[in-house]
């Protein structure tokens, strides 16, 4: 385990939780900490909970007595706190809370109920030091409950501390505590004596069940287990998740933390999925539910989809191959011999959405260069079903090789613009009535792997029909390109109009003069303002056809779909002009819009035909300039989303930077070989991450385009800087400790050590050092994929 010397002000995520490495969290009361090195109420070096918000705050802290004088804030201290070691688990903390005395502090999440810490008090001077060191708790309950107390558990197991929260009783034990310390606050105390070469260690255990019984059997459990022992599986486990040296320091702090947050995201099995499973946000708000079933859960805790999973698929194939592979495992098993769902939850959440066809993509990502026809061949069904799915009339619904969308969250950590409706800049156009570049380029890239995977496993009928379908897809995908970009089109006539205002009013409101279309366009009516959620109105339009016929087309309110009162529809009419517009039966005060759809806004998600390699060299060079500083989507944090544009009063606000969109561009920028490219933004991205953890100590969903910040969840996988990207912008794969993929150049123009199962990588432009934990080296130069062993051939 990498030994650091991190202090308040560097880029720090301090969470804590149980490691699904190690134990099996439990998703209905996972109780997850967070270390505050200073500050708080009272200010202290504090692991902090709010027990998935049971309690207003949960502090648990050390109080140093040396001489007669209580010490607990760390601005008091000798030397402030600064963090050593850190894993998923587990974190070692060292101070010297007076002087003559240094104190390492350690904290180890055994499980979702309980946090277990050892406090090893030093001599730093040569002479022996006396003393006592109380273990404080403060406990202030949400609702229906009281804070700490001391209670005692009988002559033979001294006085503990004793709280209450809804549904469950904490307890804090200290070993060898010989009474309570002085003050207001509760705490337990043990004295020490402390001499050069002869630490003394204080063991605590806090945990919280349903009874004081329950934890107190818990707490004895976990400090007879050897502390020593724990913390070296922990140490061995961390040898798995690679350890990078940039020569950057917010650098390699970044991507430390990216994969602790990553390893954390996931919880144990339930009776819905049968492996451990991603959430979002997991932080001390979260992980109680009332319900015992987690049925009422955030939707950051309701299932992870396959962009989430995406994300840490690179962190969990490296650290441990199977559990990557259970992650795919539990979309096969949620969806039976049915379709596998976009986010499956671990409480029975289903999303009702077909997940994105990425599915074989990701298996590729979960095998990370190591051969396992075992998991193609579990997955292989499921990828097939999912293909037919997405082809099939129900998603392409005019057979064309081109589906849509159904729903406007199908896809990705952010709506897309064209089909946002809270937003008010939204496009409010319904998905199923356009045909998007973003779902074309996934399918022609998914149609793809699965035609690899299918010939792979010796389906050669399968692989040429996928083989085929790819084809299609990337045909209606060239349809849908312009000079310099892909544009979204209408479902039935496949234009791509620019939008436009032809009408607004009230009930009985009528068109003044006829409206001339300039090609034959399907419009877009809306309506908003009204008091029922789903209002009883008619529209009627009259004008000429695509073909020039007189037609009349009424419009119902079982023809909107309907969000708070406001609603939306296309017409089925393909106009080329409108005469009259006539309104009845609304409720008093909505507006009526008939606008031409704008369908030629952009998001990242019109550049997907880069990440999917459907754009051919010259025109990927355009989609590329327009991703620069002129093109609306660059910012010093990363790219937008959605781009600023000089026509919009709010453009200064437009979008924001999520990684996963980020991540799909970097890596689209190395398909193609714009290294550079993907240099300046991963540069960006770690700015805005660091920036972050700095400021908030903590990833977010989604990054402030203009200033340091975010929003979102905090302890978010959903921010996290890409592991992966990093890997593949360095060329280097490691599947094994005598086993590691190069290729490629580096982008970096500086060297980069990598550590992984013993381990040492040296990488710098297309040269690769390489020693095995044999002690055998090798070197390489070269661009070609090659995969390096510790094979005496050298093969």
């Amino acid at each position: 385990m990498r030994e650091w010397n991190l202090k308040p002000g560097d880029p720090l995520s301090l969470f804590l939780a149980a490691d699904a490495r190690f134990c099996s969290p439990d998703y209905d009361d996972d109780q997850v900490w967070e270390l505050c090195l200073r500050g708080g109420d009272p200010p202290a070096l504090a692991a902090e909970s709010m027990l998935g918000l049971r309690a207003v705050s949960l502090r648990l802290f050390p109080v140093f007595v040396v001489g007669s004088r209580p010490v607990h804030n760390p601005a008091e201290f000798a030397s402030p706190p600064v963090i050593r070691r850190f894993a998923p688990n587990y974190m070692e903390i060292l101070c010297r809370p007076a002087p003559g005395v240094e104190a390492s502090c350690e904290y180890w999440v055994p499980e979702s109920h309980a946090l277990a810490g050892r406090i090893t008090l030093r001599a730093s001077a040569p002479e022996p030091v006396e003393g006592e060191c109380w273990m404080a708790g403060v406990l202030r309950p949400a609702a229906d409950g009281s804070p700490f107390a001391a209670e005692s558990a009988g002559p033979y197991e001294g006085t503990y501390l004793r709280g209450r929260v809804r549904k469950a009783n904490p307890v804090l034990m200290l070993a060898g505590a010989s009474g309570v310390g002085r003050g207001a606050i509760p705490s337990l105390k043990a004295s020490f004596d402390a001499a050069p070469g002869r630490p003394r260690s204080l063991q605590w255990v806090f945990c919280c069940l349903a009874s004081a019984e329950e934890g107190l059997r818990l707490g004895r459990s976990i400090l007879a287990r050897s502390f020593d022992a724990e913390i070296a599986r922990i140490e061995l486990a961390a040898e798995s998740v690679p350890d990078f040296e940039t020569g950057r320091p917010d650098w390699d702090a970044v991507l430390a933390f990216s994969q602790q947050t990553a390893l954390q995201s996931l919880i144990g099995a339930t009776t819905a999925l049968p492996y451990a499973s991603p959430v979002i946000g997991r932080n001390p708000e979260r992980g109680f539910s009332l319900r015992g079933d987690g049925s009422d859960y955030p939707p950051a805790w309701s299932g992870a989809g396959l962009h989430d999973v995406m994300m840490i698929l690179p962190v969990w194939a490296s650290a441990r191959p199977d559990t990557a592979a259970d992650l795919l495992r539990n979309y096969l098993s949620a969806a039976g011999d049915g379709l596998p769902d976009a986010r499956p939850g671990a409480g029975r959440q289903r999303s009702g959405l077909l997940a994105p066809p990425i599915l074989a993509q990701a298996a590729g990502r979960a095998l990370a260069g190591r051969g396992n026809d075992g998991l193609l061949e579990e997955l292989w069904p499921l990828i097939d079903r999912s293909l037919e799915a997405w082809t099939g009339p129900d998603h392409d619904r005019d057979g064309d090789g081109a589906p849509e969308w159904d729903r406007a969250d199908s896809f990705g950590p952010a709506v897309p613009p064209m089909f946002a409706r809270d937003d008010a800049r939204g496009g409010w156009i319904r998905p199923e009535e356009a045909e998007c570049p973003s779902l074309a380029a996934l399918l022609h890239g998914e149609c793809q792997a699965a035609s690899r995977i299918a010939r792979r496993l010796g389906h050669a009928e399968r692989a040429e029909h996928w083989r085929k379908a790819g084809e299609a897809a990337h045909k209606a995908l060239e349809r849908m390109k312009a000079r310099d970009r892909y544009l979204t089109q209408d479902r039935e006539t496949h234009s791509s109009p620019a939008g436009g205002l032809l009408w607004e009013g009230g009930g009985g409101g009528t068109l003044d003069s006829p409206a001339v279309l300039q090609e034959a366009t399907r419009l877009l009516v809306r309506c908003s303002g009204g008091r029922e959620t789903r209002p009883v109105v008619e529209v009627i339009l009259r004008g000429k056809d695509a073909k020039g016929a007189e037609r009349e087309e009424k419009l119902a309110g079982d023809d909107f779909s309907w969000l708070r009162g406001a609603g939306a529809c296309v017409t089925r009419t393909a106009w080329t002009r409108i005469d009259a517009v006539r309104v009845s039966g609304p409720s008093a005060g909505m507006v009526f819009r008939v606008e031409i759809p704008g369908l030629r806004r952009e998001d990242l998600s019109n550049f997907l035909p880069l990440w999917s390699r459907s754009a051919p060299p010259l025109d990927a060079g355009r989609l590329f300039d327009r991703l620069t500083a002129d093109g609306g989507f660059d910012s010093p944090s990363g790219l937008r989303f959605d781009p600023v544009t000089g026509d919009e009063p709010a453009a200064e606000g437009a979008g924001g930077v999520w990684m996963f969109w980020n991540m799909l561009m970097g890596e689209a920028a190395l398909r193609y070989g714009r290294g550079e490219l993907a240099f300046d933004w991963i540069g960006r991205l770690m700015g805005a991450a660091a920036a972050t953890l700095r400021s908030d100590g903590s990833f977010r969903s989604v990054y402030d385009p203009r200033r340091p910040g975010g929003a979102g969840p905090r302890n978010s996988l959903q921010g996290i800087f890409p592991p992966g990207l990093f890997l593949a912008a360095l060329g280097v794969h490691p599947v094994a400790s005598n086993r590691v993929w190069a290729g490629g150049r580096s982008v970096f123009p500086f060297p980069v050590t990598v550590r992984y199962r013993g381990m040492i990588l040296e990488r710098e432009g297309d040269m690769l050092r390489i020693q095995f934990p044999s002690g055998r080296r090798r070197e390489f130069h070269g661009t070609d994929r090659t995969l390096i062993t510790d094979a005496e051939d050298g093969s």
